[in-house]
């Protein structure tokens, strides 16, 4: 919370600010392109995105795709829950409650619920991985030329020599 009051304009940002916003757009990036090939949905492994998202100041759109992703992915859990509850011949102990709220109030299929909610979020995932590629690639600037190595630092001898 400190660093994001520090500077809340992006153009009077210091550079650790803004070298801070392109490797977390970079790191969302690599997670998102991993989780998206290496699928498996579990909300908790989106809040290693979502601190990403925090440092990376991407805006509202993509703040907004991130929350519907998350959004998703518990929404792909659940139903894949009430699913399997309804398939299952063992006792459904604490899932009987959620399993009776469901089949009352949602006329929709478990099963097709699961696998619609599955698709759609890893579209999101992918399409939300090429954003942050092509963010963190627009980020990517050279500021600075790096100085000359040093002498001592090459092995090379100093025309004063």
């Amino acid at each position: 919370a400190i660093y994001l009051w520090e500077d809340v304009n992006l153009k009077n940002a210091s550079s650790s600010q803004r070298l801070t916003e392109n490797i977390a757009a970079l790191f969302y990036a690599v997670l998102a392109w991993f989780f998206a090939f290496f699928y498996h949905v579990n909300p908790e492994y989106l809040a290693l995105l979502s601190a990403c998202v925090l440092l990376m100041r991407p805006g509202l759109a993509f703040l907004l795709a991130h929350a519907t992703l998350c959004t998703l992915a518990w929404l792909v859990n659940f139903a894949y829950g009430i699913d399997k509850s309804l398939s299952s011949t063992k006792a459904l102990h604490g899932k009987a409650k959620f399993v009776r709220l469901y089949q009352e109030y949602s006329p929709l299929d478990p099963h097709t619920v699961y696998e619609l909610a599955l698709a759609v979020s890893v579209a999101l995932l992918i399409g939300l991985a090429v954003w942050s590629t092509v963010l963190t690639l627009a980020r990517i600037r050279v500021h600075e030329r790096y100085a000359v190595a040093a002498p001592e630092w090459t092995g090379a001898r100093s025309t004063a020599d």
